[in-house]
């Protein structure tokens, strides 16, 4: 399992952030980052080369003492010698979904934009008469979703009157 891997890849230090401090001294915090270049920025002391070695579990940081790759609790990498520590910056438990519980998420979804649209098509065709006992899905653009309502009563009526040809016939093609 990852959580357990206690070695880092080069996406590995790209891609988290890091807290650097001197274990001597821990007023000395720094937000360093490593690069695709092999670099490690440290804004104290510049860019420095890096070198990976013994598959990714120690790091050589310019002629430095070598820092040691060890795993926290949080999935996260700590790289550390006798002088200074570096620590990735808290991160979340990257847990994939089992296929139970994405099907699981996949039919609520279904089921929120189900209840949406059928609350949209009633309101739609909704005589008005009891408009203001309906209760209605709380949602971004309900002024809209009431201006469509609008139109479409304003479109019936023209409907009902003979007075749209369009509709009529976009009407007849709906059926």
């Amino acid at each position: 399992m990852d959580a357990k891997r206690d070695y880092v890849t080069i996406e590995d230090l790209v891609d988290n952030e890091w807290n650097f401090q001197f274990l001597y001294n821990p007023l000395s915090q720094q937000k360093p980052y490593f690069t695709t270049n092999l670099e490690l920025v440290l804004p104290s002391m510049g860019r420095m080369q890096f070198v990976l070695h013994q598959g990714g579990q120690l790091i050589q940081v310019e002629s430095y003492p070598a820092l040691v790759v060890s795993r926290t609790e949080n999935w996260g990498f700590t790289l550390k010698n006798n002088y200074v520590k570096f620590e990735t910056i808290e991160k979340k438990n990257p847990r994939v979904k089992t296929k139970e519980e994405q099907e699981k998420e996949e039919k609520e979804r279904q089921r929120t934009y189900t209840h949406i649209l059928i609350s949209y098509l009633l309101n739609l065709y909704d005589d008005g008469d009891d408009a203001e006992d309906n209760t209605q899905t709380d949602y971004d653009g309900e002024e809209d979703l009431q201006n469509d309502q609008q139109e479409q009563i304003d479109s019936d009526e023209d409907y009902e009157n003979g007075d749209d040809e369009d509709q009529y016939e976009s009407y007849e093609q709906l059926q």
